[in-house]
């Protein structure tokens, strides 16, 4: 389970710290990708949450899930922490979030994952503006 709200800017070569509280829920090896919502961020899937998630798509017939297969998978790109505990985020993928170097990213636990947000967006995102969905939810289970 992945909490929090930590701040990194990504350094020179494109890559990322990711907070040590953050590193042991992520395995080994992990999964970067687009979210599977419309929320302008990119998402660290750890491999097996990544691996459910494949699995669910491949039980859709084909010419239902291709695109969203497409969508996943082209944006996807599997990876380890360096020694230093940080994800080199390629080039495509910091073009998906805006992301530049030197730039300030806000990374967000949530739950089975970790979202990489460029931080004016998820300033912008305005997390109170949908606490009363989030409570409505939450007191319904």
């Amino acid at each position: 389970m992945f909490y929090g709200t930590y701040h990194h800017n990504v350094d020179p070569k494109g890559r990322v710290a990711i907070p040590s509280k953050l590193r042991s829920p992520l395995g080994d090896m992990f999964v970067v990708s687009r979210p599977i919502d419309k929320l302008p961020c990119l998402c660290i899937f750890p491999m097996q949450v990544w691996n459910d998630l494949t699995s669910r798509l491949s039980t859709l017939p084909l010419a239902q899930a291709r695109a969203a297969r497409r969508y996943l998978y082209s944006g996807a790109i599997s990876t380890v922490l360096d020694s230093q505990g940080r994800v080199l985020v390629p080039q495509n993928l910091r073009d998906m979030i805006g992301a530049q170097i030197g730039e300030k990213l806000t990374l967000v636990g949530a739950d089975d994952c970790i979202e990489i947000w460029k931080t004016s967006d998820w300033e912008a995102y305005d997390i109170e503006s949908h606490s009363d969905d989030a409570l409505d939810i939450i007191g319904a289970i």
